[in-house]
């Protein structure tokens, strides 16, 4: 298992090439108050639905459905997993089923948003990243990998669009 471990410390010598990493931690910086807002908002969703299906479903006539909401506490876990985009159980009542469909929705916004904040992020970082290095340590970069055929071919659009 110790070899295990360390070839996933060989994965930390990559961010030498790329700065990936980095890159993450300035998006979580850049993007920390929105991203914390849309979890406190996700926390608030989610305990709203566990009270709404144990509403619903505390008295289902299906004993092991009613047993999954006993509690409010108790119906946190399955109202998780149906925020989570699996619904394990089926013999909800019929507001239960409601309820569930509408759990679908609000559960693709609570991953929608934050995957868009952090696209947002990364694309404002590369942005920045491709504006502060010149054309030419681009092209000397791609041209020391053995890359220049590409960049010729790169360039041949150029030549016709400039003819």
């Amino acid at each position: 298992t110790s070899v295990r471990v360390l070839r996933l410390v060989r994965i930390l010598k990559f961010e030498q090439y790329t700065h990936a990493f980095g890159y993450f931690d300035d998006v979580f910086r850049m993007n920390g108050d929105l991203l914390a807002m849309t979890g406190f908002a996700a926390l608030v969703v989610w305990v709203f639905f566990a009270a709404a299906l144990y509403i619903t479903d505390r008295s289902n006539p299906d004993p092991e459905m009613a047993g999954f909401y006993k509690t409010v506490p108790d119906s946190m876990w399955m109202t998780l997993l149906n925020l989570s985009g699996e619904s394990p159980l089926c013999n909800y009542s019929v507001l239960g089923k409601v309820l569930t469909g509408i759990i679908g929705i609000f559960a693709t916004a609570l991953f929608g948003i934050p995957i868009g904040i952090l696209g947002s992020g990364f694309e404002e970082i590369i942005d920045e990243v491709t504006e502060e290095t010149p054309d030419e340590e681009i092209d000397e970069a791609i041209k020391s990998d053995g890359s220049a055929a590409l960049i010729e071919e790169a360039s041949v659009p150029e030549k016709i669009y400039n003819f």
